[in-house]
């Protein structure tokens, strides 16, 4: 069974983990921390890890992650996280960033070969 998590803060999303496999949830979305600016480089990826291994540790239950991030990261900050998070082993990580020619307008470009392998990799880390 799967359900989204709710809070904005990490003690918010581990209380609602808690809820949610109490009534046998077993898979969960998950909402990233939006960041505070573009690049946030390591300070940003040691929050998201932070916050994985809170919800990771909160139980001794095996249960999956769909970290969704809603297209807010560079490309460089997404494969960042996504490196970061990889030892974790999440299920998905939905929509790090815009891809192809939005990107493309901004300066930034993130291939698809680049796209579908992290998100292969991710969903095959498990």
């Amino acid at each position: 069974m799967f359900t989204s998590l709710t809070g904005s803060t990490t003690a918010e999303k581990v209380a609602s983990l808690g809820r949610a496999a109490a009534a046998g949830y077993r898979a969960f979305s998950v909402a990233l921390p939006p960041p505070a600016a573009r690049n946030q480089g390591q300070a940003y990826q040691r929050d998201v890890r932070q916050m994985l291994e809170a919800l990771r540790s909160g139980s001794k239950a095996a249960f999956d992650f769909v970290l969704e991030v809603g297209a807010s990261l560079t490309p460089g900050d997404a494969a960042s996280v996504a490196a970061t998070i990889e030892p974790l082993h999440p299920v998905w990580f939905d929509e790090p960033s815009l891809s192809g020619i939005e990107d493309r307008r901004n300066g930034h470009f993130l291939s698809p070969h680049t796209w579908n392998s992290m998100r292969l990799m991710m969903s095959c880390s498990h």
